[in-house]
C-alpha cells in the first residue's frame, strides 16, 4: 500500500504542474504578476522532480507515461500562449514553433503507440536542453513584465531557442523514422 503512494508522488506532481499552469495562465492573463516568479520556478521544479524521482526511485506508472509529458507540454505551451497574449516581446512565431513542434511530436508518438511499436520515448539531450532554453525565455520574459525592464533579453533568446526547438524536433523526427521505417522498437 505505501509502495502504491510512493509511486504516485510523481503523478500528483505532473498534477500540481498542470493546476499551476492554468493558476499562471490565470493571472498573466489578468496582467497580475506579483509572485508568478516563485509559482513559475515551483512549476519547473515540479517537471524536474516528478522525472527525478520516477527513475530513480522506479515509480513509473502506465499513468505517469502520458500525465508527464502531457504536463510538460501544457505547462511551456500555455505559458507561451499567456505571454504572447499579453505582451508583443513574446512573438506570435515563437509561440507558434513551440507549440507546433509539440503537437508534431506528440501526433507522432501517437501513431507510433498505436501501431504499437512504441512503449516508452526518452526525451533526447536536445530536447532536455530546449526545455531547459525555454524555460529560461519564459523566466526572463517574466522577470521583464513583473519589473517593466527592457525586452532585449527575450529577443536575444529568442533565435538560440528556435534553433533548439527545431533541432530537437528533427531528433524525434529521425528517432520516429528509425522506429517507423527500420523495424525498431523502443
Amino acid at each position: 500500500m505505501q509502495q502504491n503512494l510512493k509511486k504516485n508522488i510523481p503523478n500528483l506532481l505532473s498534477l500540481f504542474r498542470l493546476i499551476v499552469t492554468f493558476w499562471l495562465i490565470l493571472k498573466i492573463v489578468q496582467g497580475n504578476f506579483q509572485g508568478l516568479l516563485v509559482l513559475f520556478v515551483v512549476g519547473c521544479a515540479s517537471d524536474f522532480l516528478d522525472g527525478y524521482l520516477a527513475r530513480t526511485f522506479k515509480w513509473e506508472t502506465s499513468l505517469g507515461k502520458i500525465l508527464d509529458p502531457l504536463a510538460d507540454k501544457i505547462f511551456m505551451g500555455g505559458m507561451f500562449v499567456a505571454l504572447t497574449f499579453i505582451s508583443p516581446i513574446f512573438p506570435l512565431w515563437m509561440t507558434g514553433l513551440v507549440i507546433g513542434r509539440d503537437l508534431l511530436i506528440m501526433s507522432g508518438v501517437f501513431v507510433l503507440w498505436k501501431m504499437k511499436r512504441l512503449k516508452k520515448i526518452n526525451p533526447s539531450f536536445v530536447s532536455k536542453l530546449n526545455t531547459n532554453f525555454q524555460m529560461l525565455l519564459v523566466f526572463v520574459g517574466l522577470i521583464s513584465l513583473e519589473y517593466n525592464l527592457s525586452s532585449i533579453y527575450v529577443k536575444f533568446l529568442l533565435f538560440p531557442i528556435a534553433f533548439t526547438t527545431i533541432l530537437s524536433f528533427i531528433d524525434y523526427g529521425k528517432i520516429g523514422t528509425k522506429i517507423l521505417f527500420h523495424n525498431e522498437r523502443l
